[in-house]
């Protein structure tokens, strides 16, 4: 992303993109901690219900 063109962004634009930026990175250096685990049975079908 050339300078000019952050220069031109509006403030809504810019947090949006630094947002997405900053989300990214987390993901990528602790991700979900939970990925992989198995669930009982019971858990999800009371998941199920809530949701």
């Amino acid at each position: 992303m050339a300078a000019s063109t952050v220069a031109r962004m509006t403030k809504k634009e810019f947090t949006g993109i630094l947002s997405n930026i900053v989300e990214q990175k987390l993901v990528e250096l602790y991700g979900d901690p939970d990925e992989g685990l198995n669930i009982k049975d019971q858990l999800r079908k009371r998941l199920i219900r809530q949701k």
